[in-house]
This record gives structure tokens, sequence and C-alpha cells, in this order.
């Protein structure tokens, strides 16, 4: 991943931050960073920042 990140929810500063990056082609790649989140979760938050 290169590039800033979007953040959808919370701060990376604040220990807690779900991140999306859209890559070249379409294709996203989601973080939880200091989130419990399901796989499942992530990838449907990956499948809407495509769209």
């Amino acid at each position: 991943m290169s590039g800033e990140p979007t953040s959808v929810v919370g701060s990376v500063a604040e220990g807690r931050a779900l991140l999306t990056w859209t890559r070249t082609g379409g294709r996203s790649t989601v973080v939880a960073y200091g989130v419990r989140k399901p796989v499942t979760a992530l990838r449907a938050l990956g499948a809407q920042a495509r769209t």
C-alpha cells in the first residue's frame, strides 16, 4: 500500500481506526487498527469503498 489512507472511523493517533486505501485498478485494502472487526465486515467495507 502506498499513499495516504482514508480514515473511515477514528484515527491512528487515537489508537483505534478503520482505514482504506484504493489502489489502481479499483481494488481496496481495509485495515482495522486497534479495532476488533470480523473479516467479513472488513471485506464488505472494502467492497463498499470501490463503489
